[in-house]
Protein backbone atom coordinates (compact mmCIF):
# COMPACT_ATOMS: atom_id res chain seq x y z
CA UNK A 1 0.00 0.00 0.00
CA UNK A 2 1.42 3.79 -0.66
CA UNK A 3 0.67 6.46 1.00
CA UNK A 4 0.71 9.36 -0.84
CA UNK A 5 1.76 12.82 1.13
CA UNK A 6 0.55 15.86 0.33
CA UNK A 7 2.45 18.92 0.62
CA UNK A 8 0.56 21.25 2.69
CA UNK A 9 1.04 24.85 2.56
CA UNK A 10 2.39 26.28 5.83
CA UNK A 11 0.64 29.41 7.16
CA UNK A 12 2.21 32.95 6.47
CA UNK A 13 3.92 34.02 10.07
CA UNK A 14 2.04 37.04 11.20
CA UNK A 15 5.59 38.85 10.86
CA UNK A 16 5.73 38.02 7.19
CA UNK A 17 2.05 38.48 6.33
CA UNK A 18 2.97 41.93 7.89
CA UNK A 19 5.89 42.74 5.91
CA UNK A 20 3.86 41.31 2.66
CA UNK A 21 1.01 43.67 3.00
CA UNK A 22 2.98 46.39 3.97
CA UNK A 23 4.77 46.06 0.76
CA UNK A 24 2.37 45.84 -1.23
CA UNK A 25 1.05 48.60 0.31
CA UNK A 26 3.50 50.72 -0.46
CA UNK A 27 3.69 49.64 -3.90
CA UNK A 28 -0.09 51.05 -4.42
CA UNK A 29 0.55 54.46 -3.02
CA UNK A 30 3.88 54.99 -4.88
CA UNK A 31 1.97 54.34 -8.11
CA UNK A 32 -0.69 56.57 -7.55
CA UNK A 33 1.73 59.27 -7.13
CA UNK A 34 3.33 58.80 -9.87
CA UNK A 35 0.08 58.84 -11.84
CA UNK A 36 -0.45 61.82 -9.78
CA UNK A 37 2.40 63.53 -10.49
CA UNK A 38 2.53 62.52 -13.94
CA UNK A 39 -1.07 63.95 -14.35
CA UNK A 40 -0.44 67.49 -13.18
CA UNK A 41 2.66 67.65 -15.38
CA UNK A 42 0.04 66.45 -18.61
CA UNK A 43 -2.24 68.93 -17.14
CA UNK A 44 0.89 71.95 -17.04
CA UNK A 45 1.39 71.21 -20.72
CA UNK A 46 -2.24 71.66 -21.44
CA UNK A 47 -2.17 75.53 -20.05
CA UNK A 48 0.93 76.18 -21.40
CA UNK A 49 -0.48 74.96 -24.73
CA UNK A 50 -3.34 77.14 -24.22
CA UNK A 51 -1.66 79.86 -23.14
CA UNK A 52 0.50 80.41 -26.16
CA UNK A 53 -2.52 79.13 -28.50
CA UNK A 54 -4.72 81.82 -27.12
CA UNK A 55 -2.24 84.60 -27.32
CA UNK A 56 -1.38 84.11 -30.69
CA UNK A 57 -4.73 83.58 -32.03
CA UNK A 58 -6.12 86.41 -30.05
CA UNK A 59 -2.99 88.69 -31.49
CA UNK A 60 -3.03 90.09 -27.80
CA UNK A 61 -0.92 92.82 -27.40
CA UNK A 62 1.25 92.45 -23.63
CA UNK A 63 -0.82 95.05 -21.77
CA UNK A 64 -3.88 92.89 -22.15
CA UNK A 65 -2.24 89.96 -22.16
CA UNK A 66 -1.22 91.09 -18.74
CA UNK A 67 -4.88 92.09 -17.70
CA UNK A 68 -6.59 88.59 -19.32
CA UNK A 69 -4.23 85.75 -18.18
CA UNK A 70 -5.35 86.34 -14.82
CA UNK A 71 -8.86 86.79 -15.14
CA UNK A 72 -8.96 83.97 -17.31
CA UNK A 73 -7.50 81.94 -14.98
CA UNK A 74 -9.76 82.97 -12.13
CA UNK A 75 -12.58 81.83 -14.28
CA UNK A 76 -11.18 78.88 -15.13
CA UNK A 77 -10.63 77.41 -11.63
CA UNK A 78 -14.27 78.92 -10.88
CA UNK A 79 -15.11 76.35 -13.19
CA UNK A 80 -13.55 73.57 -12.56
CA UNK A 81 -14.18 74.08 -9.35
CA UNK A 82 -18.24 73.87 -9.90
CA UNK A 83 -17.87 70.98 -11.89
CA UNK A 84 -15.74 69.18 -9.32
CA UNK A 85 -18.05 69.81 -7.02
CA UNK A 86 -21.71 68.58 -8.14
CA UNK A 87 -19.60 65.44 -10.17
CA UNK A 88 -18.47 64.21 -6.91
CA UNK A 89 -22.40 64.22 -5.52
CA UNK A 90 -23.54 62.85 -8.72
CA UNK A 91 -20.62 60.07 -9.00
CA UNK A 92 -22.27 57.81 -6.59
CA UNK A 93 -26.01 57.91 -7.75
CA UNK A 94 -24.69 57.64 -11.44
CA UNK A 95 -22.87 54.50 -10.69
CA UNK A 96 -25.53 53.33 -9.15
CA UNK A 97 -28.35 54.53 -11.81
CA UNK A 98 -30.55 51.59 -11.82
CA UNK A 99 -30.70 51.63 -8.08
CA UNK A 100 -31.76 55.72 -7.41
CA UNK A 101 -35.21 56.60 -6.78
CA UNK A 102 -37.51 59.05 -8.15
CA UNK A 103 -37.19 61.41 -5.90
CA UNK A 104 -33.09 60.73 -6.43
CA UNK A 105 -33.38 61.40 -10.02
CA UNK A 106 -35.50 64.37 -9.30
CA UNK A 107 -32.70 66.30 -6.95
CA UNK A 108 -30.10 65.23 -9.38
CA UNK A 109 -32.03 67.15 -12.29
CA UNK A 110 -32.56 70.04 -10.01
CA UNK A 111 -28.85 70.05 -9.34
CA UNK A 112 -27.53 69.61 -12.54
CA UNK A 113 -29.96 73.03 -13.84
CA UNK A 114 -28.37 74.72 -10.94
CA UNK A 115 -24.84 73.86 -12.33
CA UNK A 116 -25.70 75.14 -15.50
CA UNK A 117 -27.50 78.39 -13.92
CA UNK A 118 -24.45 79.00 -12.54
CA UNK A 119 -21.91 78.36 -15.31
CA UNK A 120 -24.35 80.19 -17.65
CA UNK A 121 -23.78 83.43 -15.03
CA UNK A 122 -20.33 82.96 -14.74
CA UNK A 123 -19.69 82.68 -18.75
CA UNK A 124 -21.81 86.02 -18.79
CA UNK A 125 -19.82 88.05 -16.04
CA UNK A 126 -16.81 86.61 -18.21
CA UNK A 127 -17.61 87.58 -21.47
CA UNK A 128 -18.26 91.02 -20.15
CA UNK A 129 -15.18 91.02 -18.33
CA UNK A 130 -13.39 90.14 -21.23
CA UNK A 131 -15.03 92.70 -23.95
CA UNK A 132 -14.13 95.71 -21.16
CA UNK A 133 -10.25 94.31 -21.48
CA UNK A 134 -9.70 92.96 -24.64
CA UNK A 135 -12.58 94.42 -26.97
CA UNK A 136 -15.78 92.53 -28.10
CA UNK A 137 -14.45 91.39 -31.30
CA UNK A 138 -11.46 89.30 -29.27
CA UNK A 139 -14.16 88.52 -26.77
CA UNK A 140 -15.92 86.79 -29.76
CA UNK A 141 -12.93 85.66 -31.07
CA UNK A 142 -12.30 84.11 -27.87
CA UNK A 143 -15.63 81.77 -27.60
CA UNK A 144 -14.64 80.33 -30.90
CA UNK A 145 -11.14 79.60 -30.03
CA UNK A 146 -12.21 77.57 -26.30
CA UNK A 147 -14.09 75.08 -28.81
CA UNK A 148 -11.29 74.98 -31.56
CA UNK A 149 -8.71 74.62 -29.35
CA UNK A 150 -10.74 70.81 -27.34
CA UNK A 151 -10.77 69.82 -30.53
CA UNK A 152 -7.25 70.42 -31.28
CA UNK A 153 -6.29 68.50 -28.09
CA UNK A 154 -8.97 66.02 -28.34
CA UNK A 155 -7.14 65.55 -32.03
CA UNK A 156 -3.27 65.91 -30.69
CA UNK A 157 -4.63 63.13 -27.80
CA UNK A 158 -5.93 60.77 -30.45
CA UNK A 159 -2.94 60.81 -32.89
CA UNK A 160 -0.90 60.06 -29.67
CA UNK A 161 -3.15 57.02 -29.02
CA UNK A 162 -2.47 55.71 -32.53
CA UNK A 163 1.44 56.14 -32.71
CA UNK A 164 1.64 53.90 -29.19
CA UNK A 165 -0.98 51.42 -30.54
CA UNK A 166 1.61 50.98 -33.63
Amino acid sequence: MTIIRTHTPTPLKPKRLILCLTLLFSIGISQAQNRGHYKKEYQQKIKAYRVSYFTEELDLTVEEAEKFWPLYRQYDKRKDSLHRSYSHRHKTLRDSLSEITEEQALQLLKQQQQKETLLLQQKKEQIEAFTRIIGPKKTFKLMHLEHRFRQRLIEKIRKKEKEHQE
